[in-house]
């Protein structure tokens, strides 16, 4: 909820930005209260992605010990659900990066993925607090991609994690925009993995 509400108040600072530009006739003006709140949410979404990774490895690393929790799961479902709002705005909104070759393509790639894994992650609290039970991966009545085990769960986050891994989250200069920042990440994010996620029927 507490991320819902971050969200929220970034698309309304978006809104108050380009309200208040209409009672400017300087373009510039108008330009800056877009441009640092379009800013802002790229840098967030750089530091949720760079934890979620973080959160992951904690799991998948401890998870025959303390990592595989409900806290632990939950936790990571709220950064998953947050990022998912923010690219989710950046696809509507961000007109300014288009010149990165498939950018929007990769746009498209994120949410859906991070999307997947949030109602992945609902359905595995799900399944802790139901004693584990059996559950779809994908949300249809096809049982061919069914999780039965902690096993199962393991090997899903794995594949979330070795996506996440090869991420270029290195900040090499002093005061790094919020769009060189993002950029690293639309760099390095490899789609045919992401597909792989998506449509476990791809998956070698």
């Amino acid at each position: 909820m507490k991320r819902k509400i971050i969200y929220i108040h970034i698309v309304f600072l978006i809104i108050i930005a380009l309200i208040l530009s209409i009672f400017y006739k300087n373009y510039s003006i108008k330009k800056t209260y877009f441009v640092i709140a379009l800013e802002n949410m790229k840098s967030k979404a750089f530091l949720e992605i760079r934890e979620i990774t973080w959160s992951t490895n904690y799991i998948i690393s401890d998870f025959d010990k303390g990592g595989f929790s409900i806290e632990n799961i939950l936790f990571l479902k709220s950064k998953v659900e947050f990022v998912s709002y923010i690219i989710d705005a950046l696809r509507s909104i961000d007109i300014n990066s288009f010149e990165i070759r498939g950018y929007i393509n990769t746009l498209n790639s994120m949410y859906n993925t991070f999307f997947r894994l949030d109602r992945f992650l609902s359905k595995v609290s799900e399944y802790i607090k139901n004693g584990g039970k059996p559950f779809n991966l994908l949300d249809d009545n096809d049982n061919k991609f069914l999780i039965k085990t902690k096993k199962d769960i393991y090997n899903e986050l794995l594949l979330y994690y070795d996506l996440f891994s090869k991420l270029d989250f290195e900040i090499t200069t002093k005061f790094p925009t919020g769009t060189e920042l993002f950029n690293k990440i639309i760099k390095t994010w490899d789609i045919e993995k992401a597909n792989k996620i998506l449509y476990p029927s791809e998956r070698n």
